[in-house]
């Protein structure tokens, strides 16, 4: 089943990490991922994404063999938004 699954474009520009969340939690359920461990899931995560944001990766200082996809979803989350200068 999982030859017809296409992986999620990786992610051009921070306003594509919405969409390339979104078509990578489907692209787990199609491909029969989601039960998994968190240590696959996160490798799957990473070589979708696009190899210029594994630098990104790096410098979130997980522990890699208990940490969780959640984790690296949220750290990705806070690595994409854009930065917002308040003025007072």
């Amino acid at each position: 089943m999982t030859e017809n699954i296409h992986l999620p474009e990786s992610v051009k520009k921070p306003s594509d990490w919405k969409r390339f969340k979104t078509a990578f939690k489907f692209y787990l359920i199609a491909a029969e991922k989601t039960k998994k461990p968190d240590e696959v899931k996160i490798a799957l995560l990473i070589n979708c994404i696009g190899e210029e944001h594994i630098e990104a990766y790096k410098t979130f200082k997980l522990d890699s063999g208990s940490c969780k996809l959640e984790e690296v979803i949220s750290k990705f989350d806070s690595h994409f938004e854009p930065q917002v200068n308040v003025i007072y």
